[in-house]
Formats: structure tokens, sequence, C-alpha cells
């Protein structure tokens, strides 16, 4: 079977990077939209034994109490199964006066995925227009996944981030963006492979 040529449409048409205008209204709408759900579920009422969560708590609370940086244990005594990236931050914030509560629990997570909704809105603005980028950071926000997370004692916000921060590079890397995605994926220095790797390979179950 033959099919006839056709010219090629708009849509057609491949990504191009805008040069890194965007519309940061639209980004500070998303923060917004965020920070009203981080507290929706913050103040809602507590289910720190949903998801295991009690884990986490237990290793920042043996940091703040017992001073194990490197290896924690929990409240029966295990041993860390994920790397302590997350705890760390937990920890910091405990030891900074907010101690071993929702506050320094679900402050680092919060933040995580805000920071990859503001990803989401980039990436989609830089390559499809300020209103795709609009509706993909405000879809991000708003999925049940993300308001769950946000306050979530657990490596997941962490890893969501640092997959999409490294999506971002990769994707302007294979779109033939600006070299500087390119730069970014041919580093190789062992501090950023850790940074990176370190909260991902912690959230596998």
């Amino acid at each position: 079977m033959v099919f006839p040529n056709r010219s090629r449409s708009a849509n057609d048409r491949p990504m191009t990077d805008t040069g890194g205008r965007v519309n940061w209204r639209h980004g500070a709408a998303i923060v917004l939209a965020a920070v009203a759900a981080w507290v929706i579920h913050f103040t809602a009422p507590a289910d720190q034994l949903d998801d295991d969560q009690l884990k986490p708590w237990g290793y920042v609370a043996d940091i703040v109490l017992h001073g194990r940086w490197m290896v924690q244990t929990d409240y029966e005594g295990a041993f860390m199964s994920k790397p302590p990236l997350y705890q760390w931050l937990c920890a910091a914030l405990a030891h900074a006066g907010l101690g071993v509560g929702p506050w320094a629990m679900y402050l680092p997570t919060g933040l995580a995925m805000i920071g990859s909704a503001l990803l989401v809105w980039r990436m989609g603005s830089r390559w499809f227009g300020d209103r795709v980028g609009l509706a993909a950071g405000l879809a991000f926000v708003l999925s049940p996944l993300t308001i769950k997370h946000l306050c979530l004692a657990r490596t997941d916000a962490l890893f969501c981030f640092t997959v999409t921060r490294r999506g971002g590079s990769g994707m302007a890397a294979g779109a033939g963006g600006s070299g500087s995605g390119r730069r970014r994926l041919s580093r190789r220095s062992p501090r950023g492979r850790w940074a990176c790797c370190s909260p991902r390979a912690g959230s596998r179950r």
C-alpha cells in the first residue's frame, strides 16, 4: 500500500529551545499551588504509620540522640537500608531547632517536590511554550502522588527531584539544545555522581 506524501505541518516541527525565556509569573503560581498543597497535607491528620515512615523517623532520631551520622538504626535496631542523604537533611533541621518532628521530617520532602514541579514547568516552557509549561507544572503539583509525597517521610521525594533534574539535562542534550546540557551529562566527578545517585538508589524498594 502506498500512502500519499503530505507536507510537514507545524506540529511535526522538532522541539526548539526558547533560550531560557519563560514566564516567571507561571512559576510563581506553581510554587504557590505547591505550597498550598503542602500546608493542607501538613495540617491534615498525621499519617506517620503509613508507608513505613517510622524507619526514617528512627534513623533521624538515632543521628540526633546518638550522633550516628554514617550508619543509623531504626526503632527495632535494624540498620538503615537506604543512603543517608534524607536523614542528614532532617537531622540538620532537627539540630537547627526543629527537633525530630513533622517540620524537620516533611520540610525536605516538600522542598524536593516543589523543586521537581519547577523543573517540570521549566522544561515544558523551554521546549513547548509557556502554556504547556504552566499546564505541566500544575498537573504535576495537583497529582495525588505529588500531594502524598509532599509530606511523606521517605527518600522518594529526593529521588523524584534528582531524576527530574537529570532527565532535563538528557532532554536538552538529546534535542540538540545548548551545549550546557551535554556538558552536564559528560561530567564525571565523584561528588556529582554520589549526590545524584544516592537518593535514587535509596528509593528502590
